[in-house]
């Protein structure tokens, strides 16, 4: 992804379920760091162990499941 970056066929880079262990373990190494991490986000999973992770490297949150099940 990173090559096609440079090579201008993309604009940026984006991940997903990029949970902290994976986060610390990965984005590190990367020269490019992405622009969105979609992960599940709620009022009561407010995931903010990542997001601080996210914040250091100005990585946007996409959320999916933003109101949950809808049955709790």
């Amino acid at each position: 992804m990173e090559e096609a970056k440079a090579e201008g066929k993309i604009r940026s880079i984006g991940v997903s379920n990029m949970s902290s262990a994976l986060w610390n373990k990965f984005i590190p190494g990367f020269a490019t760091k992405p622009a969105a991490n979609q992960v599940e986000f709620a009022p009561l999973f407010q995931q903010k162990e990542i997001r601080k992770l996210m914040a250091e490297t100005f990585t946007k949150l996409e959320a999916w499941y933003p109101l949950v099940h809808g049955d709790a």
